[in-house]
């Protein structure tokens, strides 16, 4: 969109660069309307102004996007400024300048005054500066620093408010992971949700296996179809183990003299590598 203002440079560089609507209020459209400086007149409703055209304070603090103040008027103009050439103009080299001074001097006059005779270190150089030229190219550089440090201040606060709300997604996400931990330990028993969580095989403590043989000694149909769900129980090949180990009277009289341990273990996964 080409900005309203009349002398605008974002309308020679073809850049695209945020604008603003005009405001509605009479009084204050009066306002942008003289500042753009039409004389073809302007289309509030297909024409705008662009940011270069405000200062700072023309926009609202801790806003994203961008947003005017009500009582905002442009005051920028391109023309304000004076092109950088201007000043090397009145800063350039002591030689050239000399050079361009030698060519407007008239013939030398003859004078019995002999001025190589002057020492060059009494010689003072003196170079001319347009002052308010170069005052003026200062404030624009400023005006322009201020611009740049005013977005990146804005991006900063963008770029905190991303970051506080993802770490509030995340603190969300761990309280409803604690939560689910929390439900499952209802239900399951510790070695059951580590199987959950990680579907490795794990060694099963002997109150799993009892409570799983109680369920498979039930009904052997039922506890397969809970094993083809994922269900976290030992494996048929595991309870096949156990049962055997259990009418062992080896095993039985073992036990019986380990009756102080609270839990019998069995890894099953070193007796067949299909035990889980």
């Amino acid at each position: 969109m080409i900005c309203a203002v009349d002398d605008c440079a974002s309308n020679l560089r073809g850049s695209r660069q945020r604008s603003f609507k005009f405001p509605g209020d009479a009084e204050l459209r009066r306002q942008w309307t003289r500042f753009c400086r039409r004389a073809d007149g302007i289309n509030y409703q297909a024409e705008r102004v662009c940011l270069d055209h405000f200062e700072m304070e023309d926009f609202e603090e801790d806003h994203t996007p961008l947003k005017l103040r009500p009582e905002a008027v442009p005051s920028l103009h391109a023309h304000q400024y004076i092109d950088l050439e201007v000043v090397e103009e009145h800063l350039e080299l002591p030689e050239a300048k000399e050079a361009t001074l030698a060519k407007e001097q008239p013939e030398e006059m003859d004078s019995d005054y002999d001025f190589e005779e002057l020492p060059a270190d009494g010689c003072l150089q003196v170079q001319v500066v347009d002052a308010d030229s170069y005052l003026k190219v200062l404030e624009k550089e400023n005006t322009e620093l201020k611009r740049d440090n005013f977005k990146m201040n804005l991006s900063i606060q963008t770029s905190e408010r991303d970051i506080e709300r993802m770490q509030r997604q995340l603190d969300n996400a761990n309280e409803r992971y604690r939560q689910l931990v929390g439900n499952l330990e209802r239900i399951f028993s510790v070695s059951q949700i580590e199987r959950i969580q990680n579907d490795r095989r794990i060694v099963w403590p002997r109150t799993d296996l009892i409570e799983a043989h109680s369920l498979y000694a039930t009904s052997r149909s039922a506890y397969s179809m809970l094993l083809g769900r994922n269900y976290p129980l030992p494996s048929v090949r595991t309870m096949q183990y156990w049962e055997a180990r259990e009418r062992n009277p080896t095993t039985s009289s073992s036990r019986q003299n380990g009756q102080h341990q609270d839990c019998d273990s069995i890894d099953a996964t070193s007796t067949d590598h299909n035990y889980t």
